[in-house]
């Protein structure tokens, strides 16, 4: 009985665990300014790269991310009750706020690459899938159905990138884009296989073929 009640309790602990993980916060001016400042920029950059390249079709005025994010952050200061509002709201309201000349961009997705992918901390991951799948959700009413680590760790997957070791990364895939790699995510499209896999660990997600 001893046991049964010990083993109980590790597994509420557990399931408890799993379930805050996978809890995604609000995205709004009260989580914007929790972030640091990469992790703003990384939100951002990944939903103006969905913004851009999925919703626009490629169209976009000149910017500086940076004193984009920094637009974002200082309406928020400068409009405390305005910080429950959505963080894609925001940008979008600076934005017709100073319209400004569209130009088609010469690279889809620019360069949002494996080799940026593996410049980026985790955290810096984890915020640029947030907002390229909050814009998502937002413009094109993608379906989530995994926690967002799954697809952080999916994306660090295909490139063959690791936290131990992040200069490493496996060249065929190196080039495609990030936002190419999560939207077959979301489509399911691509599957990451048992880890207990014979296989490279760089080989263990894979594109199918059947959808």
């Amino acid at each position: 009985m001893r046991v049964f009640c010990i083993l109980y309790v590790v597994s509420l602990i557990f399931s408890v665990n799993v379930a805050a993980d996978t809890v995604e916060p609000r995205y709004d001016g009260e989580w914007w300014l929790t972030l640091t400042e990469d992790e703003k920029l990384a939100f951002y950059e990944g939903f103006d790269d969905c913004y851009v390249t999925d919703v626009k079709n490629g169209y976009s005025p000149d910017k500086t991310y940076a004193l984009e994010r920094n637009k974002i952050t200082k309406y928020y200061l400068d409009n405390p009750g305005d910080q429950s509002e959505y963080i894609y709201k925001i940008i979008i309201k600076l934005e017709n706020e100073n319209p400004r000349n569209l130009h088609l961009m010469k690279e889809r997705h620019q360069g949002y690459d494996g080799e940026l992918w593996r410049m980026y901390i985790d955290s810096d991951h984890l915020a640029f899938v947030r907002g390229y799948i909050d814009c998502r959700v937002t413009y094109l009413h993608s379906t989530i159905s995994k926690p967002i680590k799954y697809y952080v760790g999916s994306i660090s997957s295909w490139y063959g990138i690791v936290l131990t070791d992040p200069g490493e990364i496996n060249e065929k895939t190196g080039g495609d884009k990030i936002g190419d790699v999560l939207v077959r995510l979301l489509e399911d499209k691509a599957k990451v296989e048992d880890p207990s896999s014979p296989k490279k660990w760089w080989q263990k997600i894979f594109w199918r073929n059947d959808k």
